[in-house]
């Protein structure tokens, strides 16, 4: 590699992502939810839809788990400020944080008249699912990221065929549009459509304690590898790395308390997040907060290489000893 190479290369390694904690530095997600609602958001008050035709006021703002959603009870859709922009234009969860950036960045917008998110009062929802077992149509979504029924089992995953939610029925499976239910040790379950169209893939009440793969760790061993999805961590199990745990979204801030018991059980953590600007930039703050390890999969993640590249490359990725450490390029001498 050149100098002019390495020169590129720590220019683009400090530029600037723009991620969802950057855009939460500048904003809060009441702004955001109102600028591209149009609403003004007041807590369970019901309103007319501003992205379709409606005859009546079937929507409201809700606040679960310390995030703003906007909740249409009719359409089944429950979105946070990204996903109100990400349906609306119709883009991906990055362009999404690029366009609010450049409708709303600094200097652009109101000051903040909200009150803080805890003031606020919570919806309580309690997610019941009625399922039923695997067969082969139904796994045939799982095979092609190399998980088997043993491991969906092992993780809690289920077949769902309906939801409840608080008592009342919420949403029913198709083959078209197949739901799959992630059930936590807590109690709190997340619900998943992978048919469906980005921004109504996910709804359900887990928090940011919830942590997929967590009761199932050993006391200790070498390795735990820390994925951006379930998926990922079923993935990397089935090809033999069974000390894996997946939290609800591409995080670096851990709580102290879990990050003192997994580096007392462990040797080395491992951090494979998404090969995005946002996943990236997760895993670089990981590594200078905690110095953990990580590593870009060669395609979007963990499940995709897998099913594009295949068995081999995957485990190949998985098993090599060649890591990205933070803090190397700053021993580049210009």
């Amino acid at each position: 590699m050149t100098g002019n190479d390495l020169i590129k290369k720590s220019k683009e390694r400090n530029k600037i992502h723009v991620t969802r904690d950057h855009i939460l530095t500048e904003l809060t997600q009441f702004q955001i939810m109102e600028y591209y609602t149009g609403q003004p958001v007041m807590i369970n008050f019901p309103f007319k839809s501003p992205f379709r035709e409606d005859t009546k006021a079937g929507c409201k703002f809700i606040i679960q788990a310390g995030k703003l959603y906007f909740r249409d009870y009719s359409q089944e859709i429950m979105w946070d400020c990204f996903s109100v922009v990400m349906n609306k234009f119709n883009i991906s969860f990055p362009e999404a944080l690029e366009r609010i950036h450049s409708d709303m960045g600094v200097g652009k917008f109101k000051p903040n008249t909200y009150k803080p998110i805890e003031e606020y009062p919570e919806e309580k929802l309690k997610y019941q699912i009625k399922a039923e077992g695997w067969d082969e149509e139904s796994l045939e979504y799982w095979k092609q990221f190399g998980i088997t029924e043993p491991t969906l089992k092992r993780f809690k995953v289920f077949n769902t065929k309906r939801v409840y939610k608080n008592g009342k029925f919420s949403s029913r499976s198709t083959r078209a549009n197949p739901i799959y239910t992630y059930v936590l040790k807590s109690g709190n379950c997340k619900n998943y459509r992978p048919l469906a169209k980005a921004g109504n893939k996910w709804w359900g009440n887990t928090s940011k304690s919830d942590i997929f793969g967590y009761d199932l760790l050993p006391d200790e061993g070498e390795e735990l590898i820390i994925t951006s999805s379930l998926k990922d961590a079923m993935t990397a199990y089935e090809l033999g790395h069974h000390n894996v745990i997946a939290p609800q979204s591409e995080i670096s801030n851990f709580d102290i308390d879990l990050i003192d018991d997994l580096e007392n059980r462990f040797k080395r953590i491992t951090v494979i997040y998404d090969n995005d600007a946002t996943g990236i930039a997760k895993m670089e703050e990981c590594c200078m907060k905690y110095g953990w390890r990580y590593k870009i999969p060669p395609l979007k993640d963990i499940s995709d290489t897998y099913k594009s590249l295949g068995k081999k490359a995957t485990q190949n990725f998985l098993g090599e000893d060649t890591y990205q450490i933070e803090w190397e390029l700053s021993n580049i001498p210009f």
